[in-house]
C-alpha cells in the first residue's frame, strides 16, 4: 500500500509505498520513499499517482526476473557441471563425446520394443539405470531402413576413439532444430548426477536446460579430431530420413508451346472452328441416296448430309 504523510521538519508531503516482502532481498529496503515537493494537495496527489504507477511497474518487472532466475541460475550450474565433467574425464571433447553418446543411445533404445528397455548402462565407471519410460520412440529418424542405415554409419565411425561424436553430433542438431526435450530427460537429466545443485523439477527450467544441452552438444569444436575428418565424412553424415517429411516444390520444367498453345485465345479458337468443320471425302454419295438436313452444333447452322457414305 501507498500513502502521503507529512514530515515534522517539513511543509511538504511525503510519499511512502510498502516494497511487498518477495522482492525485498532485490530492493534492498522496506519501503520506497520520495518528497512530493509541493504543499497544494492537488499537485500532491497527482505526483503521488505517478509515483505509485512507477513502483507498481518496478514491482512487475523484479517480479519477473524473480521468476526467471531459477532458469538463469540453472544454465550456469548446467556449464559448470561440463566444466566439472571435463575435469573428470580429462578433456571437453571426452565430456561432449561421452554426453553425445548418451544421447544416441537414448534415441537408439527408444527403437526397441518397450519390454527390452529399463536395462543397466555404464556410463564412466557410474551405473546408470534406464527407466523403462515412454514406448513411443524419439522423435529424430522414423522408418526402420533408415535407422538401420544410422546404426551401420554409427559402427564404422563413432567409438573408435578418433571421430567420437562426428555423426552423433548431427543427431544433437537435429534433436534441437524439432524441439525434442521431453523424450531425451534420461540424458539430461545426467548432468544432476554431476552437479548435484541442478534442479530440472520445473518445467520451464527443463527447457531451457534441455535446449542448452542440445546446444552444447551440437555447437562443440572437436580439437582432437583429424583435421578435416568432417569433410571427409560429409558425405555420409547426413541423417537418413530427416529430410523426407519436408517436401521441397521443384519447378516443372517448362516445354515451348506449338500450334494451338502458341496463338492467341481467339486466334486459336477461330481455328479450332474452322478445323473442326466437316470436310470433303473422297467418296461420292451413290445416286438415289437422299441428302438430309441437320443442325451441326456451329452456331446452329444447318449442314446437308447423306444417308450413308458421302460428307461426314
Amino acid at each position: 500500500m501507498s500513502h502521503s504523510v507529512k514530515r515534522a521538519k517539513s511543509r511538504n508531503e511525503q510519499f511512502r509505498m510498502a516494497v511487498p516482502p518477495d522482492i525485498r532481498h532485490l530492493v534492498g529496503k522496506r519501503e520506497w520513499t520520495a518528497s512530493l515537493g509541493t504543499t497544494d494537495p492537488v499537485a500532491a496527489a497527482a505526483m503521488r499517482g505517478e509515483l505509485i504507477t512507477f513502483y507498481k511497474n518496478e514491482v512487475l518487472r523484479l517480479r519477473g526476473q524473480l521468476a526467471h532466475r531459477p532458469v538463469k541460475d540453472a544454465l550456469a550450474l548446467l556449464d559448470r557441471g561440463f566444466e566439472r565433467l571435463a575435469g573428470i574425464r580429462g578433456s571437453m571433447d571426452k565430456a561432449i563425446a561421452e554426453q553425445l553418446t548418451l544421447l544416441a543411445s537414448t534415441v537408439i533404445d527408444s527403437w526397441l520394443p518397450a519390454d527390452q528397455l529399463g536395462q543397466p548402462q555404464d556410463w564412466g565407471g557410474m551405473t546408470i539405470w534406464e527407466a523403462p519410460g515412454d514406448p513411443e520412440p524419439v522423435p529424430s529418424i522414423d522408418t526402420e531402413p533408415h535407422r538401420e542405415i544410422f546404426r551401420l554409419r554409427a559402427a564404422l565411425l563413432e567409438g573408435t576413439g578418433r571421430t567420437d561424436g562426428i555423426l552423433y553430433r548431427r543427431l544433437a542438431a537435429l534433436l534441437r532444430e524439432r524441439r525434442v526435450f521431453k523424450p531425451i530427460r534420461f540424458a539430461v537429466s545426467y548432468m544432476t548426477s554431476i552437479e548435484p545443485k541442478l534442479k530440472l523439477d520445473r518445467d520451464d527450467v527443463y527447457e531451457a536446460v534441455a535446449s542448452a544441452y542440445l546446444d552444447r552438444l551440437a555447437g562443440h569444436r572437436f580439437a582432437s579430431w583429424p583435421a578435416s575428418a568432417e569433410t571427409a565424412f560429409e558425405a555420409i553424415l547426413s541423417i537418413p530420413g530427416a529430410a523426407s517429411s519436408a517436401h521441397i516444390a521443384m519447378p516443372l520444367p517448362q516445354t515451348a508451346a506449338t500450334g494451338l498453345w502458341a496463338m492467341p485465345l481467339s486466334k486459336g479458337l477461330e481455328v479450332w472452328i474452322v478445323n473442326r468443320r466437316p470436310k470433303r471425302t473422297p467418296y461420292r454419295r451413290p445416286k438415289g441416296t437422299p441428302f438430309v438436313e441437320r443442325c451441326d452444333g456451329y452456331g446452329g447452322r444447318a449442314v446437308r448430309a447423306g444417308c450413308g457414305v458421302g460428307r461426314a
